[in-house]
């Protein structure tokens, strides 16, 4: 169709009939066979144009056919002649043709010569002729019409010719001596490749290129018709051809492989392309230079879609693809012709081999090959980067194997530049196919150059460069850690090992070794481009960790995914992990971003490494513990393989284990040798090499025998024919050492000669000489290369800093002869291997990239900041710090966060050393970096908020001495002052500055420090930090505050000077914070209240008032915001007054304290919720101050709120307001202030009553108000009862006089609103306890204070008590009836007290209860009546009171024994208590009369009896005296208080007690008599029976003890009695 247009059109005439006219005129006559075929061609394209003028149809294919055919043999002619005008004009007609379609695939040639030979073939071998042709216009039309050939779909250009087209490029860019045309050429090529690997990517049937690649079935994979095609082309025979199909293992690769040898053979090389895939060269563009270069937009033939087709695209890609290999491993010959790392001393980091003058051709092709394979990686498209054929095909086994294990110790820049880039764009895209290969490279090749001594620098610098790059991709980053440094089966460390060599690089290892002539700048650029290559990992792994550092993730997920990270896997992970756990988890292979799986990787991978370092220290030790972790089974086979392949052994300890001495060790070493060394023909001196080269021989002579002993056996096993036994290979063995140490080293001046070496080993083979041959090839091997125990390549030399460049180029390339060797055989080994390369999209392995790494990146930017002031370099370690940080942070890595915030903080040299160093611009921009650290990372920063508010602190002291006079406490210099004072420190320092100042001693120091900071810091940055605290999340402003007071009380208040900023800076955080939500607000006052309480004590007034005072202005704004009811948080808020008032010695802040909640009540009383007990608790403590100002101040306020506030606090405070008034009253410093506070206290148990504290029950449902079922009725009454309970024995009299007035006042008027089992309570709780102190009136001289204190208080309180409670008994008799028994105990024990004045109030409240309710009393009350009063009389026979008489004129008057004159004093044994007297009643019932039983005495153990009844009258009675029932009744043991007695009564107080209590007998009989004698006809006969017979109990027992005439005259009046009651 394209033709018939171009006919219709006249195109004909336009260009083949004006090109063969041309030609034809050029010709001339020098050229008839060229005129003739012209002459025909033209004939033939006027009859074909009158035929289809006729016919008006489109040409048929013979008639297309014919004329391609005649037009072709005349221009093939035309570029035969050699004339650059005719070349010219045949050569653009063959463009044009092919451009419009007159030459296609399927027209085939018709010359007559190769069988189906398609026309296009001889096209471009008719093009492809003329290269060589030196005309430069000529090669630019080659140029044009084989771009044209190959960009036209119609022209089908495959395979041969293909590489025929290319090859032809390559031609005229290797030998035109035009740059336009060099240039224009290699813009070609690329634009070629471009087009045909293109090719692949537009498959019309891309699923063929998926298909699974079978290494043993390679032959069905290929088209049979496409390899006879290739054999056919390249010239084989058919025997040719089944002899190489019979040779090779697949055949794309030998068919392939025969190709390029045979082109290559027939054609010089190939040339150069650019370094880049650009089309710029040199400064031109390829456009500008070739304008007329037609490019077709057409990349692939629509037709042609059957899977014939892809596999002939793929079979093109993979010619060229392997052409281009192969070139570029071709040896350039000698190296002297080339310009190399070594050759130039002095060479810089930015030298680069483009502008070294490259003459030689070889090197030329070799660059042009790396350039076009990086171009190809670099615009490969995703089929090609995931056909596997192809990557197995041509980039492993081609690229990999040989291009980069060669060109990548390339002693050549520019090749070696190539190579890394290379191998930079393999693992941008084709990593997850070459994962072997890319762990070889790195660990065998790159990270070798890096580390070892003799590479020079700008080797260094390109793989720098590179490993900058990498690390720039976090995703490729992650995916190395995590193929390599985490994989089980074959561990490799890169991340780890890569970020050990950066540091090293940053910290100078090895750098200023290897060109001593290097300057100082590329010295310190060299560490630069270290530091900057971590600093880009800490970028990456913190921009992969951006989901956590952004805040797209809510602050809950970001603590689940860290606490997965850090507790769940760690914790729950054991230490070791067993080889079970690792076949589990082996089976998720496909699974790379399981937790389980990748956890137990590391920790494996860790152990294995801790097993290792281990051996490397003791052997011994590191085998048990790789064995005891499952590494390998407890077998010399299994341990010997393990010192045999296993990485990072200590080769030194490997010989000592072997030689070891052991049983085990013998059995691994001959295991190590039988097992993995086979000596079959080899050089003896080469075994040992062999031998030698995984361990080294140890030092001990008993050692090295063993170990060359095994050798020599086995040396004579596989080569039994040269030695007559193997103590023949020995001793050869051993005189081939000492022979190399002989011949190399230094030491020996006179080397042994080869005659020497030959007499020293006669008659050792068994008694005859060794071979002369044999012993003069070893000589002269070793003499040529010295035998180097254990070194293979992995082991650098000794780095020697003064090497010229011509030894460490030796040294170097025995380093890299080794790299080559050991990556192909592992590149081999591998080769067929597909390991699975895990794509990592899990956050959480940031965090053990982080672990494995910042150790030494630590010590790297340490190390970079502290020795250099270049700003690059500061600047990158500074942000190096940060990342760190801001990582560390993330992931909640404690250690390590504080680890880089404090060796940053120390960078800033204002902590400790700003009196001892001077500070430099690198310190300034410290200081910087961590303030905006704390600016942009506050959320993360935890707890190394405390190195940023130290430095904030320090910053603030130099501030103060920079500007002048420090400041007073708490107090900043206003903005105006600090401006003029900076403004003169720089006049004052200006001398300093300049140099003419001295700065010796340590206050200039910090007077130059303070005044060089106080320029270059403003005070806006730090005040930032403080402002912008409200934009913390709640854990961050936490630390923040906790971190804050921490700063502030170690640093600032406890210090020699004492500072107040940070407390000041405190309450502004705390003030910009107070909207904070409340749980948030209460963690903060956790800290800030501590804080304050420890502050406001602190012995320095001022900056206790300070604490106080700000403690003040915080709760004044906080108790601005409501709080809501039954929330405690205004009670914590002011909780640290109460501490303070009740700690701080000084009356001025206790002072200070109670007029803070003063002013706070007058100005918030309405806003107080919970405070209120707080306050009340200050209020509480401050009544009982040794101040009476400060008592004063306390009540003064308790008066207000109880006429002003009492509304406020009534509903829930009411129990801590009269608990603060029982104080208030307690007190007794001011007698006034104590009556005023029992009149509050009526006044709440009023508004009580009345229902105003607490809601009552309705008028008239009941008389009973308060319950004892009702716990709130107990909480509010129980406090001022027992409080005034309480004050009836305070020491001043009013006090008590008045406390009893109103206790019995309460009692009187709201008594009859208690109910029965309250009142119960009431009374064991409240009443009885104040009577038990003097039922127990403490024992000693009756001139003691404590005994003078009790006999006043019952002289003066007691009766009157007695009396109040006998009238309350009688006014509320219905409601205190149940009380009666309570009663009768109480009374009764103050009779039979020992206190005469208590027992006859006792007895005089007793008779008086009795009869002034005789006419109530029922039966069983006189029963209960009668029962006490004879209780009494049975108890009052003065038994053991009598007793003490009898010691008057004793030896034991005082109750102490006969040894008391020789110093010993021991107590009397009490008397022995007799028996309990029981009587017969009427009923025959016995009953026993004895002590009172023990009674609750506490308002406690009150209201737990609740509705129980006390027991009157125990079943322990007995005749025991007055003594033993006190002890009773006091809850004491008998004994004890027997011997207390004994001891401390003289007898004539006894006396003086029995004299007391006859008497008390006596008023007693007489008030029974006439209470009797009163009621004899109203009593019940039994219970006077039963009194009766007390009564005579009560005289037999009194008048056998000592006879008493006044007492019996009393009893006779009984007479009387018993009389009228018979």
């Amino acid at each position: 169709g394209g033709v018939t247009m171009a006919l219709n059109k006249g195109t004909m005439d336009m260009f083949l009939t004006r090109a063969l006219e041309r030609i034809h005129k050029l010709a001339g006559r020098k050229h008839p066979k060229l005129l003739e075929e012209c002459e025909a061609a033209l004939a033939l394209i006027k009859r074909l144009h009158k035929m289809r003028q006729k016919s008006n149809g489109p040409l048929s294919d013979s008639e297309m056919s014919t004329l391609a055919n005649t037009t072709c043999r005349a221009l093939r002619l035309a570029c035969e002649t050699r004339n650059a005008r005719i070349m010219i004009a045949s050569l653009d007609c063959l463009q044009k043709m092919m451009a419009y379609g007159y030459i296609r695939e399927s027209i085939k040639d018709l010359s007559g010569g190769k069988k189906d030979k398609a026309l296009i073939e001889t096209v471009i071998e008719t093009i492809s002729s003329c290269f060589d042709f030196p005309d430069d216009t000529v090669q630019l039309q080659i140029i044009k019409a084989l771009l044209t050939s190959i960009t036209t779909p119609s022209c089908g250009v495959h395979a041969e010719i293909l590489m025929t087209a290319v090859r032809t490029c390559y031609n005229i860019y290797l030998m035109s001596r035009n740059q336009v045309n060099q240039t224009t050429s290699k813009a070609t090529l690329t634009q070629m490749l471009n087009i045909i690997f293109a090719r692949l990517e537009a498959c019309p049937n891309p699923d063929d290129l998926y298909q699974e690649y079978d290494p043993n079935d390679v032959a069905e994979q290929l088209s049979k018709q496409v390899v006879k095609s290739v054999f056919a082309s390249v010239g084989l025979t058919e025997e040719e051809e089944s002899e190489a199909e019979g040779e090779r293992s697949g055949p794309v690769r030998d068919v392939l492989a025969g190709e390029a040898r045979n082109s290559l053979d027939r054609r010089n090389q190939i040339a150069e392309l650019a370094l880049h895939t650009t089309p710029a060269m040199n400064g031109h563009d390829s456009a500008e230079i070739a304008p007329e270069l037609p490019v077709s937009p057409v990349i692939s033939d629509p037709s042609s879609n059957s899977s014939q087709n892809a596999e002939t695209v793929y079979y093109d890609c993979f010619l060229i693809f392997r052409a281009l290999c192969k070139l570029s491993i071709k040896d350039v010959g000698d190296a002297r012709t080339r310009r190399t790392f070594f050759s130039s001393q002095g060479s810089s980091r930015t030298q680069d081999s483009g502008n070294d003058v490259v003459e030689s051709l070889d090197m030329r092709s070799k660059i042009l090959a790396l350039e076009l394979l990086l171009s190809i990686l670099e615009n490969s498209g995703p089929i090609m980067r995931s056909h596997q054929r192809f990557i197995t095909n041509a980039i492993k086994r081609h690229l990999c194997v040989s291009v980069l294990s060669t060109n990548g110790v390339s002693a050549v820049p520019k090749v070696f530049r190539l190579s890394l880039s290379i191998f930079r764009t393999l693992i941008a895209y084709f990593k997850n196919h070459l994962k072997n290969e890319i762990g070889v490279f790195f660990e065998k090749i790159f990270l070798r150059i890096l580390e070892s001594a003799n590479s020079t620098i700008p080797q260094k610098w390109m793989v720098l460069e590179v490993l900058l790059h990498i690390c720039k991709n976090p995703q490729t980053l992650v995916d190395i850690f995590l193929n390599y440094d985490c994989d089980i089966s074959d561990p490799r460390d890169i991340f780890e090992r890569m970020v050990n060599d950066l540091a090293g690089v940053a910290k100078g290892k090895g750098v200023s070794l290897i060109d001593h002539w290097t300057t100082d700048e590329e010295d310190t650029a060299m560490k630069t481009l270290g530091v900057e290559c971590m600093v880009t990992i800490m970028r990456s792994l913190l921009d992969w960790s951006k989901e956590l550092y952004e805040g797209s993730e809510t602050e809950e997920d970001k603590k689940s995914i860290v606490e997965e990270s850090n507790d769940e896997n760690v914790r729950s992970r054991p230490s070791v992990v067993s080889q079970a756990e690792l076949r589990m988890f082996a089976l998720q292979k496909d699974h790379p971003d399981s937790d389980s799986r990748f956890e137990v990787q590391m920790i494996y991978n860790q152990q294995v490494k801790k097993g290792k370092q281990s051996f490397n220290m003791k052997p011994k030790n590191g085998i048990k513990y790789l064995i005891n972790i499952g590494h390998f089974q407890n077998t010399p086979k299994d341990i010997a393989n393990f010192l045999y392949s296993a990485d990072g052994l200590d080769k030194e300890q490997v010989g000592v284990y072997l030689g070891g001495k052991n049983d085990i060790n013998r059995r691994v070493l001959y295991e190590y040798v039988d097992n993995h060394f086979c000596f079959k023909d080899v050089d003896f001196d080469i075994a040992i090499r062999k031998f030698l080269s995984n361990f080294m021989l140890p030092k001990e002579a008993e050692q090295i025998d063993r170990i060359m002993e095994k050798f020599a056996e086995r040396y004579y096993t596989d080569n039994n024919t040269i030695f007559a036994n193997a103590d023949a290979a020995y001793v050869l063995a051993y005189a081939t050492i000492m022979l190399a140490t002989d011949l190399h080293s230094p030491a020996i001046k006179k080397k042994i000669t080869l005659e020497q070496f030959k007499h020293n080993l006669r008659k050792l083979n068994d008694g005859k000489d060794f071979q002369p041959a044999y012993l003069e090839a070893i000589y002269r091997r070793i003499g040529a290369s010295p035998l180097k125990l254990g070194f293979d390549g992995e082991d650098r030399p000794a780095e020697e800093d003064m090497l010229t460049p011509k030894q460490r180029q030796l040294l170097f390339h025995q380093e890299t002869t080794f790299m080559v060797k050991k990556s192909r055989e592992i590149l081999r080994e591998k080769l067929r291997s597909r390991n699975t390369f895990f794509k990592s999209t899990n956050i959480r392995h940031v965090r053990p990239m982080f672990s494995v790494s910042w150790c030494p990146m630590l010590a790297a930017f340490s190390y970079m900041l502290e020795s250099t002031d270049d700003d690059r370099a500061v600047s990158l370690c500074l942000e190096g710090f940060q990342c760190a940080i801001r990582v560390s942070s993330i992931f909640y890595m404690e250690t390590e966060q504080k680890a880089f915030a404090k060796s940053l903080a120390n960078f800033t040299l204002i902590d400790n050393d700003t009196h001892t160093r001077q500070v430099k611009p690198k310190n300034i921009r410290a200081i910087r970096a961590l303030l905006s650290l704390a600016q942009t990372d506050g959320n993360y920063l935890q707890d190394s908020w405390i190195y940023v508010l130290l430095c904030v602190s320090q910053l603030e002291r130099m501030y103060l001495i920079g500007t002048g006079l420090p400041q007073p406490l708490g107090q900043a210099p206003p903005p105006r002052e600090l401006a003029e004072r900076r403004s003169g420190a720089e006049d004052r320092d200006s001398d300093r500055l300049s140099g003419t100042g001295s700065i010796g001693k340590k206050q200039n120091y910090e007077e130059f420090n303070a005044t060089y900071i106080v320029r270059n810091i403003d005070s806006i940055e730090i005040e930032w930090i403080f402002s912008q605290t409200k934009k913390l999340n709640g854990d961050a402003i936490v630390k923040f505050v906790e971190c804050l007071c921490e700063v502030s009380l170690h640093n600032e208040i406890k210090a020699d000077s004492p500072r107040t900023y940070s407390l000041q800076k405190l309450v502004e955080v705390a003030y910009e914070n107070m909207s904070r939500i409340r749980l948030v607000w209460s963690r903060i006052w956790v800290h800030i209240g501590t804080h304050f309480t420890t502050v406001g004590c602190h012995d320095n007034l001022k900056i206790a008032m300070y604490a106080v005072d700000s403690l003040r202005q915080l709760s004044m704004k906080f108790l601005e915001k409501d709080e809501l009811s039954h929330y405690n948080f205004q009670k914590s808020f002011l909780k640290p007054f109460g501490h303070i008032i009740s700690k701080h010695s000084s009356v001025q802040i206790r002072e200070l304290v109670v007029h803070c909640l003063s002013q706070m009540i007058r100005s918030r009383a309405r806003n107080i919720q919970s405070g209120w007990k707080s306050i009340f608790g200050v209020f509480t403590t401050a009544a009982m101050d040794s101040s009476e100002y400060v008592v004063s101040l306390s009540f003064e306020m308790l008066e207000s709120i109880m006429h002003k506030y009492f509304e406020l606090i009534k509903d829930n405070f009411f129990v801590d307001c009269v608990e603060c008034i029982v104080a208030h009253a307690r007190s007794g410093r001011m007698k006034e202030t104590s009556l005023k506070s029992l009149k509050f206290i009526d006044y709440c148990a009023q508004q009580l009553a009345r229902g105003n504290v607490i809601e009552l029950p309705a008028e008239g449902s009941s008389d009973v108000v308060f319950s004892d079922d009702n716990e709130a009725h107990l909480r509010l009454w129980f406090p001022m009862l027992s409080g005034l309970a309480s004050l009836i024995h305070h020491d001043v009299l009013e006090i008590r006089s008045a406390s009893l007035k109103e206790l019995f006042h309460l009692l009187k008027n709201y008594g009859n609103m208690f109910s029965q089992n309250f009142l119960g309570m009431v009374f064991r709780g409240v009443i009885l306890p104040i009577f038990h102190r003097v039922r127990n009136v403490p024992d000693g001289p009756a001139d003691s204070k404590a005994v003078r204190r009790e006999q006043d208080w019952i002289s003066s309180t007691c009766f009157n008590a007695l009396s109040r409670l006998t009238g309350l008994f009688t006014v509320y008799f219905a409601r205190h009836h149940f009380l009666l028994h309570d009663y009768l105990i109480l009374f009764s024990s103050c009779i039979l007290h020992d206190n005469e004045d208590l027992a006859k109030t006792g007895s005089y409240n007793l008779f008086t209860l009795i009869k002034d309710n005789r006419l109530k009393w029922t039966s069983k009350d006189w029963e209960d009546i009668l029962k006490i009063l004879g209780h009494v009389l049975l108890r009052s026979t003065g038994k053991d009171i009598y007793s003490y008489s009898k010691t008057a004129s004793g030896e034991e008057e005082l109750g102490h024994s006969e040894d008391e004159t020789k110093g010993v004093m021991e107590p009397r044994p009490p008397p022995t208590p007799p028996t309990p007297r029981r009587r017969y009643t009427d009923s025959g019932e016995t009953t026993t009369l004895g002590p009172v039983a023990a009674w609750d005495t506490g308002a406690a153990e009150g209201s737990q009896q609740g509705k129980g009844k006390t027991e009157a009258i125990g079943a322990e009675a007995a005749d025991e005296g007055v003594e033993v029932e006190a002890c009773v009744l006091a809850g004491l043991d008998r004994a004890v208080f027997a011997q207390k007695r004994v001891r401390t009564r003289s007898m004539s107080a006894m006396m003086n007690v029995f004299a007391g209590r006859r008497r008390v007998i006596l008023s007693f009989l007489d008030s029974l008599g006439e209470l009797l004698r009163g009621a004899l006809n109203t009593l019940p006969a039994e219970q006077i029976f039963v009194t009766l017979k007390a009564i005579e109990e009560f005289t037999f027992v009194s008048h056998k003890i000592n006879k008493d005439a006044t007492l019996w005259t009393e009893l006779a009046k009984y007479i009387t009695v018993w009389t009228e009651f018979i």
